[in-house]
C-alpha cells in the first residue's frame, strides 16, 4: 500500500509540474499609430503555447513591445495576466490596467512613451522582467528599470523600480504599488535576469555595473526586493552593441554576452549567490557586429550566441570553450521587401523546448532552433521557420525558467511545428514495463542508428544521453531516483518521438 501511495504521489507532482505555465502566452509587436498605413501588418502576435500546436493570431492591442516586452500568464491556465511595454502596464483584456499608467516616468518616457514618430514604446531591451510574488500566489512583481540620457547622448540605467500587481479582488488585475525604488545607480542597460533561490521560494535578480566587471545582487522576497552583495568577476564589458545576460535553466550557470567579449561564463551557487570559475568565448569576428545575443539550450549544456551574421553553439561540458564551438550557421542575406533585415537577434526558450530567435529588421519572421539539446548541426536551426501576423520590432518577451526545482524546463510534446504548412510528425516511445524498476525497455520502429535518446527528471536535470541502438532499446535505471522521467529521441534529420517513465 505504501508503495502505491508513492507512485500515485509522483504522478500527481508530474502532473502538477506543467501547471506552472507563467510562460504559456507571449506577445509580439505594436500597437498601429499615425504614422504607419491601417492595411499595413502593424499589430500584435498573439501566442499562445498549450497541450497541442501553439497558436498565434493578430489582434490590434494597446502597448508597443518595440523593445521592451515582458509578460506573464496565468501558472494553472497559460492565459494571459499582464504584460508591460515599459511605459505602462496592460491587463488580459489589451487595456491599461488600473492604477498601471506611467511607470519608469521620467525625460525617456516623456519623449519615447507619449508618440514618437506615430509609436510610443521604451526604448532600451530586456529592461522589465515579471516574478511571481514569494508567499503572494495572487501577485506579481514587474521589475522594471529607468533608462537615462546624458548630454553626451549616451545611455544607461539609473534606476530600478519595482512594482507590484494583485489579482485577488479585481480579474484584470490592480497595480496596488507602482514605481517603487529598488536602486539608484549606473546599471549596464539591456541585462536583467532572474533564477530561483535555493530555498524554491525566493528570487536572485542580477544587474551588471556600467562600465566595470562588478554585479549587483538582490534578493526577491516576500516582503522585500533588497540588493544583499556586490562581486567583481571576470573583464569589463565596454559601452557599445547590446548584451545580454542569462542565467541557464538549471540555475547552475550565469552567461553574459556581448560583441567585445563574447561569452563570460561562471558557475553560479544559488544558495550563497557567489559567482565562480571564470570561462571565456570570444566572437571570431565581431568587427560589424553591434548586437550579440545567446541562450542556453534547455538541458543548460549547450550555449548558442549570435552577432546577427553568424550563429555558434558551445558546448559547456568541453574543457575549454573554444573547443567546444560549432558554427551552426550564417545569414543568408535574405531581405523582406527587398530592404528590412533578417539577420539574427535575440533568442529564448519556448515552453516547448525550441529556441526562437528574432529578426534585427522590423520583420514578421522568427528564426527557430528545433532541438538545441542535440550538439551541431543536428540542433535543426531554421532561418525564418515562423511567419508571425504581425510584424515584430527585433525583441522577444524576458523570460526566466518559473518551473525550476517543480518540473522540466519545457514540454517537448506541446508541439512539433509553430505554424509551419507542414506539421512534423510526432512519435511515441513504447516503454515496459512501466513503472519500472532497475531496467526498462524502450520501443520504436523504424527510427534509424544515428539518434540520441535523452532522459530528463522532473527537475530538468538530464540524467541520461544515450546513442538509439536500434527498434528496442534497454535502459538501466538502477541508482535513478524514484520518480518521474521524460524520454526524448532524436535524429539527425530533426524527426522527434517522445515518451515517459515512472520509476520506483
Amino acid at each position: 500500500m505504501k508503495r502505491s501511495f508513492s507512485i500515485l504521489l509522483f504522478w500527481l507532482l508530474a502532473t502538477s509540474a506543467f501547471t506552472q505555465k507563467s510562460d504559456y502566452t507571449w506577445l509580439l509587436g505594436y500597437e498601429p499609430g499615425g504614422g504607419f498605413d491601417p492595411d499595413s501588418n502593424i499589430g500584435f502576435s498573439h501566442i499562445q503555447f498549450d497541450e497541442g500546436i501553439p497558436q498565434s493570431y493578430y489582434l490590434n492591442g494597446s502597448g508597443s513591445m518595440l523593445l521592451t516586452n515582458a509578460s506573464i500568464s496565468d501558472p494553472e491556465t497559460g492565459e494571459l495576466l499582464a504584460y508591460t511595454d515599459g511605459c505602462r502596464i496592460f491587463n488580459r483584456q489589451f487595456e491599461q490596467m488600473i492604477n498601471g499608467d506611467s511607470i519608469n516616468f521620467g525625460k525617456t518616457w516623456s519623449q519615447y512613451c507619449t508618440n514618437f514618430f506615430g509609436v510610443t514604446y521604451y526604448p532600451i531591451n530586456n529592461s522589465a522582467l515579471f516574478l511571481p510574488r514569494p508567499g503572494h500566489p495572487d501577485e506579481v512583481y514587474l521589475i522594471h528599470a529607468k533608462d537615462t540620457i546624458t548630454k553626451q547622448s549616451t545611455y544607461w540605467i539609473d534606476k530600478i523600480y519595482s512594482s507590484t500587481i494583485n489579482f485577488s479582488d479585481l480579474a484584470n488585475g490592480l497595480v496596488k504599488e507602482k514605481n517603487t525604488l529598488i536602486f539608484n545607480g549606473q546599471v549596464k542597460d539591456c541585462e536583467m535576469h532572474a533564477v530561483k533561490h535555493a530555498n524554491g521560494t525566493d528570487w536572485w535578480l542580477f544587474f551588471p555595473q556600467y562600465l566595470t566587471n562588478t554585479y549587483f545582487k538582490f534578493l526577491v522576497q516576500a516582503d522585500t526586493i533588497s540588493l544583499v552583495d556586490t562581486q567583481a568577476i571576470g573583464p569589463i564589458v565596454p559601452f557599445g552593441g547590446g548584451t545580454v545576460l542569462k542565467f541557464s535553466p538549471d540555475g547552475t550557470k550565469l552567461a553574459r554576452f556581448s560583441r567585445e567579449q563574447g561569452i563570460l561564463l561562471w558557475d553560479f551557487d544559488r544558495e550563497t549567490g557567489m559567482l565562480s570559475n571564470t570561462r571565456q568565448w570570444l566572437i571570431p569576428d565581431s568587427t560589424h557586429t553591434f548586437v550579440a545575443s545567446g541562450e542556453f539550450s534547455p538541458d543548460s549544456r549547450f550555449i548558442y550566441i549570435d552577432n546577427t551574421w553568424h550563429l555558434w553553439q558551445v558546448d559547456t561540458w568541453a574543457p575549454e570553450l573554444q573547443d567546444g564551438a560549432t558554427l551552426i550557421a550564417d545569414y543568408d542575406g535574405f531581405l523582406w521587401k527587398d530592404f528590412f533585415s533578417t539577420g539574427f537577434q535575440y533568442m529564448v526558450i519556448g515552453p516547448d523546448c525550441k529556441i526562437y530567435m528574432s529578426t534585427d529588421g522590423t520583420t514578421p519572421f522568427l528564426h527557430v532552433i528545433h532541438h538545441p539539446d542535440l550538439p551541431g548541426t543536428a540542433c535543426g536551426f531554421e532561418q525564418r521557420a515562423v511567419q508571425l501576423p504581425a510584424v515584430n520590432g527585433q525583441c522577444l518577451p524576458n523570460k526566466v525558467n518559473y518551473r525550476l526545482d517543480t518540473g522540466p524546463v519545457c514540454d517537448s510534446t506541446l508541439s512539433t511545428s509553430f505554424f509551419l504548412p507542414v506539421q512534423a510528425e510526432v512519435r511515441l516511445l513504447e516503454v515496459s514495463p512501466n513503472p519500472a524498476r532497475g531496467q526498462f525497455q524502450v520501443m520504436l520502429p523504424d527510427f534509424g542508428l544515428g539518434s540520441t535518446l535523452s532522459v530528463i527528471d522532473i527537475s530538468g536535470r538530464e540524467v541520461a544521453r544515450l546513442p538509439w541502438t536500434g527498434e528496442t532499446m534497454n535502459v538501466t535505471s538502477t541508482g535513478w531516483t524514484p520518480g518521474l522521467y521524460f524520454l526524448n529521441l532524436y535524429d539527425p534529420q530533426g524527426r522527434y518521438a517522445s515518451g515517459r517513465v515512472m520509476v520506483e
